[in-house]
């Protein structure tokens, strides 16, 4: 269900399952800018795991656009990312 890579605003990042101590009540995930990297909790569900790639990349999105300080609004970038994880599971079911 994920993908091994994605593009954000032209910038290709590398997506990786990882086993690592995210706190998974608050980081389910985390980008690396320098790195081109995105990693994400292996042990989430399929679904969070996707959530949490959006959330990331979001993240990316805002950095990338110049506006780091709404990255820094996680209600924000949470809001953003349930918006386009709904959006597409909706797209993908018509």
């Amino acid at each position: 269900m994920i993908p091994d890579s994605v593009m954000i605003c032209g910038i290709p990042y590398k997506v990786e399952l990882v086993d690592d101590s995210f706190d998974l009540d608050l980081h389910l995930g985390l980008i690396k800018y320098g790195e081109g990297v995105i990693r994400i909790n292996a042990a989430l569900t399929p679904e969070l795991q996707m959530q949490a790639l959006f959330h990331e990349m979001v993240h990316g999105m805002l950095a990338l656009i110049g506006r780091d300080d709404a990255g820094s609004d996680e209600q924000l970038v949470q809001g953003l990312a349930n918006a386009m994880y709904q959006s597409f599971q909706l797209r993908e079911a018509t």
